[in-house]
């Protein structure tokens, strides 16, 4: 009876000193799965959700504080920190083009999107990249490469999706700016939960200055109000967006202001 007692002992000794390595490697596995999400980072440029790793094209992510933290007052002086993107300023427009494209033909190579909406026109204008309010912006996920096989014309150098922000999370962001030539910018966001599926977004924006040359003043204001609606199997967005923008052409330049 004891030499059975002695042999079973043995035998749970053997087998826990067996199985405690096993342990150990599957607690370590899970460690490695878990900060492996950490670093994931997932985009839905592409339509769907997807791993940056799994594409085959270069990816730049920009964060709501990465905007904060440049202090960036529009659109334009976010996109001329990215690598790969040439941003010019023409005609009173802004327009970003990307992979060596000349920024005449930006218009119809880049595809710039707005909650998977297109902003490009169907002529040869450039997208207005002003209309788009800077407080207003969650994220930017900029693909350089061709996407013509999933968004067809206006995406061969590359595709710029703009995510703004929704009331599921509240906040509310006031910005006021001032520099010279008479400049004031101000702008506000303002989001919030109405319940649990539904929620509001409400949005202001101002802009005044006279610009570097005489009479080129401009004057633009936006206002914008959204109703978003999500469930477990479907999301729906309303929005509303009204603009004004006045800007005078100060014409040729003569030789006395070169």
């Amino acid at each position: 009876m004891r030499h059975l007692f002695k042999s079973s002992l043995v035998s749970l000794l053997i087998l826990g000193a067996i199985s405690q390595p096993s342990l150990k490697a599957e607690e370590q596995k899970v460690e490695e799965e878990q900060a492996s999400d950490l670093n994931k980072i997932v985009i839905t440029t592409s339509r769907f959700e997807s791993d940056t790793v799994e594409l085959p094209s270069h990816v730049t992510l920009i964060t709501q504080e990465e905007i904060e933290r440049i202090a960036a007052t529009d659109l334009s002086q976010v996109l001329r920190r990215v690598p790969g993107l040439q941003v010019s300023y023409t005609n009173g427009k802004t327009s970003v083009s990307m992979r060596g494209i000349s920024a005449e033909q930006a218009s119809s190579n880049v595809l710039v999107l707005v909650d998977g909406q297109r902003l490009n026109k169907t002529d040869l204008a450039s997208p207005d990249l002003d209309t788009i309010n800077i407080i207003n912006i969650q994220r930017i996920e900029v693909i350089q490469g061709a996407a013509s096989s999933l968004y067809g014309d206006q995406a061969v150098a590359g595709v710029i999706n703009i995510i703004t922000k929704s009331g599921t999370a509240k906040s509310s962001t006031v910005r006021y700016s001032q520099g010279s030539f008479q400049h004031r910018q101000a702008a506000v966001n303002l989001g919030f939960q109405i319940d649990d599926s539904w929620s509001a977004v409400l949005s202001g924006h101002k802009k005044d200055t006279d610009n570097y040359r005489v009479h080129n003043q401009l004057k633009n204001n936006q206002l914008g109000a959204e109703l978003h609606y999500q469930d477990d199997k479907q999301q729906w967005r309303f929005s509303y967006r009204t603009r004004n923008e006045t800007q005078q052409t100060p014409g040729a330049l003569l030789e006395s202001d070169l």
